[in-house]
């Protein structure tokens, strides 16, 4: 009963978030997803404190990195004048920080046994967003009272995430959540029954994918299986020959895939045209095509270079582009350094180095899956400004970063 809790918690809480009048633009849902956050955090705390939970250690550097991290936007904003929007990112990432650390306690099981449930909740989130997309697909709207989903004109599936983008990283987790599971030793002990239905979830959320058609998805995606296979192969967990039958695998479930879009209605023109894209490639290189990311990407170091010294220091506030010419950057380290400026951006890096060669030095299989989503995370961010913020990125990253810096918890 307590793992389906916190699956519905868990799914609450990005749904509330990353629903596309949510969070993310303000609208809607806001003022709600902050309302379950408080009295998610007030209450795992108070059940924390009476119940007997494990007690957790973390690394301390790596909590006063991960302070910091969280401070960032409230930090720029006391030196930008800008304190609201700061104040308000900063309690919302500090929230869900502390929503996951008590859901580690609450679930008084050690690092393994939450990793498998958060990989659950991040399985159901990603057959459930499916699901979504498809009757979208064939009904065009879901309605429940206030809340409404409609279907986009394009190809490309949304759901409730308001981008393709965005819902191609729930499916990417998902993805690298249900390999994690098939090379644990729990795997090895289910029935065939089991095995079989944690293939065809892979076949599903491998179509969800791909029909996002967000190529910055799918090579953010293909990056964190290919660092968790690697480090399953350094940490002398996986023979290569396992590895090369995996791949041939992935060629199969490929194939499969496409026949099935082609059933579904997606033919090759179709495919070509709103997935590979090549003509909008094109314009996305081009730094005079207004609106690509060549483009938005050269007006973005344009506005840094005009900028004056204190801003290259400590940054120009949160969301500095979007407020200034009204689109995002497209590139999360690029925000990073123009909102919060070098020192942030310095501080930030050292962090991500830290966090990593923690998880490297320990060598233990839990962190092939925190080192892979922190991959895919890192490579998604290069496409798109996720995080900090709210989105589902950054709620996985909140995530991943507290279980890199869980030294150990015991009873």
């Amino acid at each position: 009963m307590k793992y389906f809790l916190f699956k519905v918690h868990f799914f609450i809480l990005v749904f509330l978030i990353t629903y596309e009048y949510g969070m993310y633009r303000d609208r809607l849902f806001s003022e709600f997803a902050y309302i379950y956050l408080v009295i998610s955090v007030v209450l795992f705390f108070f059940i924390a404190k009476v119940n007997k939970t494990i007690s957790i250690q973390l690394d301390k550097k790596g909590l006063v990195l991960s302070i910091i991290f969280l401070s960032f936007g409230l930090f720029s904003s006391i030196l930008n004048k800008t304190l609201l929007s700061g104040f308000i990112l900063t309690v919302g990432q500090s929230l869900l920080f502390f929503a996951f650390y008590f859901t580690y306690k609450l679930v008084n099981r050690y690092k393994q046994e939450y990793i498998m449930l958060l990989s659950d909740s991040l399985i159901s989130l990603g057959l459930i967003s499916f699901i979504v997309a498809i009757i979208l697909i064939i009904y065009g709207s879901i309605s429940f009272g206030s809340i409404e989903i409609v279907s986009t004109n394009s190809y490309r599936i949304v759901g409730w995430y308001g981008s393709s983008n965005r819902m191609g990283a729930v499916f990417g987790a998902a993805i690298i959540a249900l390999i994690y599971k098939r090379n644990t030793l729990e795997f090895k002990t289910l029935s065939k029954k089991k095995r079989i239905f944690n293939l065809i979830y892979i076949l599903i959320t491998f179509l969800g994918l791909l029909l996002t058609g967000s190529r910055g998805s799918w090579l953010s995606t293909i990056f964190g299986i290919l660092i968790f296979y690697s480090l399953n192969i350094s940490f002398k967990k996986m023979r290569y020959r396992k590895l090369l039958s995996i791949v041939i695998g992935f060629f199969f479930i490929l194939i499969a895939t496409f026949f099935f879009a082609r059933e579904m209605g997606y033919s090759f023109d179709i495919i070509i045209d709103e997935f590979v894209r090549e003509e909008h490639f094109q314009t996305q290189l081009s730094t005079d095509a207004e609106g690509g990311r060549a483009y938005i990407i050269n007006e973005s170091f344009k506005f840094l270079r005009a900028s004056d010294f204190n801003n290259i220091l400590w940054g120009h506030g949160n969301s500095a582009i979007i407020n200034k010419f009204g689109f995002s950057t497209h590139n999360g380290f690029l925000s990073l350094f123009i909102d919060y400026g070098i020192v942030c951006f310095v501080v930030f890096a050292y962090f991500i180095y830290y966090i990593i060669k923690l998880a490297r030095r320990r060598k233990q299989y839990t962190d092939c899956f925190s080192l892979s989503m922190l991959g895919m995370i890192l490579v998604k961010n290069l496409t798109n400004a996720d995080w900090p913020g709210y989105t589902f990125t950054g709620i996985l990253f909140i995530n991943i970063v507290l279980l890199i810096i869980v030294r150990k918890s015991y009873s």
